[in-house]
């Protein structure tokens, strides 16, 4: 397997990456960057010249390579790595904790609902607990179809503001771990 195609993916405020590879399988990540993303982005277009032609199962080789190839680091080059393997990342922390210890993935709203289902499938060998907030909670019927493509369960509530958004959640199968946001008052 080879990759054929890097595509950055700059999308409002955030930046995406999209890995193509010859025997049809793509992978996306994110940027961990949260600033300067244009430089983040040229640092993925870079990166991925080097990525064209390469096996992308060599995922450390591959980092320590885009890590070291520079005398400067800094958030744009750490944001665009970040962002060229998100699901290498949940597997190596799945081999750190070892299996006795639960796994849950925040996305803090940050994906459309196709790159949410790829990303779930990336990672469901991993066992995550969950999956929190993969995309936007103002659309319900986005978050049951995520969440009936996927195997592992979604978390979400944090952002919602009445019992009626839980129970159109929850009608829909959109959500197993629900979060509500409680406040006290006194």
């Amino acid at each position: 397997m080879k990759i054929t195609n890097v595509e950055a993916l700059p999308v409002d405020k955030y930046l995406f990456v999209r890995i193509h590879t010859d025997e049809g399988i793509v992978g996306v990540g994110e940027s961990g960057a949260w600033g300067f993303l244009e430089s983040s982005e040229s640092a993925i277009k870079k990166f991925g010249q080097y990525l064209l032609g390469k096996d992308p199962l060599l995922i450390e080789h591959h980092w320590q390579f885009m890590y070291r190839s520079s005398h400067f680091r800094g958030a744009a080059i750490m944001g665009a790595i970040s962002a060229l393997d998100a699901i290498e990342a949940v597997r190596l922390y799945r081999e750190a904790a070892g299996t006795d210890v639960d796994l849950c993935i925040e996305i803090h709203r940050r994906l459309n609902p196709a790159e949410a289902i790829v990303l779930a499938r990336g990672i469901e060998e991993f066992h995550p607990l969950f999956y929190e907030d993969p995309i936007l909670p103002d659309n319900f019927d986005a978050m049951g179809l995520v969440s009936n493509n996927i195997s592992i369960p979604i978390a979400t509530g944090e952002r919602l503001h009445t019992i009626q958004e839980f129970e159109m959640l929850l009608a829909r199968g959109a959500v197993q771990y629900v979060r509500p946001d409680v406040c006290l008052a006194g």
